[in-house]
């Protein structure tokens, strides 16, 4: 049963406003995008057979795609209901989502075309000879360009956004879930249950093979509910008042259809093998954040791990959208110097050095491009919120 969402329901007001910021939702971020980025771009031992503990465990960075699902479920939810109690329009919940994603998005895009204009402009300038290596995206039609930079499903969609950064993808899926939730947000009334019948259709339909898993939210969805319903447990009860409740059973049956339709998923299309488990592991981490996080920020030997992964959660954006083209481009480009060593090699700490130095150089132009692009950009979204708070 929904709760009114009203001006005058201050009550329910103070209490969703105070639970539903997180700070260990900004580590959370971090470690998912640490995660991904050591995925693909953390030297791994060759042969495959020399593999280490580390290796196995940096080749599930992908896992880090679910969990930045589950905590964007988390924090849209969020800001959908607190549109709702301030009785702000769809539309402006909807451009509010937007103007966090393209604009910094576009930014990326621009800086993987400039990567790629440099090696022929070097080479013009010291050789005198100009020549480039053509690039797909080279060859887009108008309609292509128009999917790609709008990031809504196409024919050639897919296939386009791989084809300029592998990471992409995710970006169609998020602006997907904003759409979907701003058209919930426009029916104002019944939030809460319109977003459980959108939840359970999905599962419906993935059970029922109506869902593929090409650039659609639809097989997604479940990870984003997950979030979602976190934040709706954790602004109505508290966990250890209503262990036994109604809600609690209802988090348990709805995460385990979650579970369960990605698991048919991942059987029919090798969709994201343990997406679910992983999702479903963020979300109690949520949800039980209040005493682990009281018990981590005040442990000396736990202060540096959560400072770091905060600090990490709030550049995750900008670290996650350049780390791999920047990383590809090193590894092209400057392959002279990072070419592997046989095992034992005198070359072996050269090869060394260029990787830790090809590390930081990716953290170094992602952390760059968060202070100079995606930092500006949403200091000028906040600006704009307040004066539109407090128009006096």
């Amino acid at each position: 049963m929904d709760v009114a969402l009203t001006r005058d329901n201050t009550t329910y007001k103070r209490s969703a406003a105070k639970n539903s910021y997180l700070p260990i939702l900004d580590s959370i971020r971090g470690y998912a995008a640490l995660w991904v980025f050591a995925l693909h771009c953390y030297p791994r031992s060759t042969p495959p057979e020399a593999s280490s503990a580390i290796d196995s465990f940096l080749l599930l960075g992908y896992l880090g795609v679910p969990i930045f699902f589950v905590v964007s479920g988390y924090c849209i939810s969020a800001a959908a209901e607190a549109s709702l109690i301030t009785e702000h329009t769809a539309l402006r919940f909807l451009f509010r989502r937007f103007f966090r994603v393209y604009p910094t998005f576009w930014c990326s895009a621009l800086l993987i075309f400039f990567l790629a204009a440099l090696p022929p402009l070097f080479r013009f300038l010291f050789e005198g000879k100009f020549a480039y290596h053509p690039q797909p995206w080279m060859a887009f039609t108008p309609n292509t360009w128009l999917q790609v930079v709008s990031l809504f499903p196409g024919p050639q969609l897919e296939t386009a956004i791989g084809s300029i950064n592998g990471v992409y993808w995710t970006l169609v899926i998020e602006v997907q879930f904003y759409c979907v939730v701003a058209f919930l947000v426009f029916l104002k009334t019944h939030f809460w249950r319109n977003f459980a019948i959108v939840t359970v259709l999905s599962v419906v339909a993935t059970f029922a093979g109506l869902l593929t898993t090409s650039t659609s939210c639809a097989p997604y969805w479940p990870l984003f509910s997950i979030g979602g319903l976190i934040y709706w447990l954790r602004t109505r009860q508290h966990f250890f008042a209503g262990i036994w409740r109604l809600q609690f059973w209802a988090m348990l049956f709805l995460t385990g259809i979650a579970v369960a339709s990605f698991e048919v998923q991942y059987a029919r299309h090798g969709l994201g093998k343990y997406y679910s488990v992983t999702a479903v592991l963020t979300g109690f981490l949520i949800w039980l954040s209040n005493p682990p996080e009281t018990v981590y920020t005040s442990r000396p030997e736990f202060k540096w791990i959560v400072s770091l992964l905060s600090s990490a959660g709030l550049m995750s954006y900008s670290l996650y959208l350049v780390h791999y083209p920047v990383n590809r481009f090193f590894i092209k480009h400057i392959s002279f110097l990072g070419r592997p060593a046989a095992a034992g090699s005198t070359l072996q700490p050269a090869a060394n050095f260029i990787d830790l130095l090809r590390l930081a150089v990716v953290i170094i132009v992602a952390y760059a491009f968060y202070v100079f692009c995606e930092r500006p950009i949403h200091s000028r979204l906040q600006r704009k919120q307040r004066q539109t708070a407090n128009p006096d």
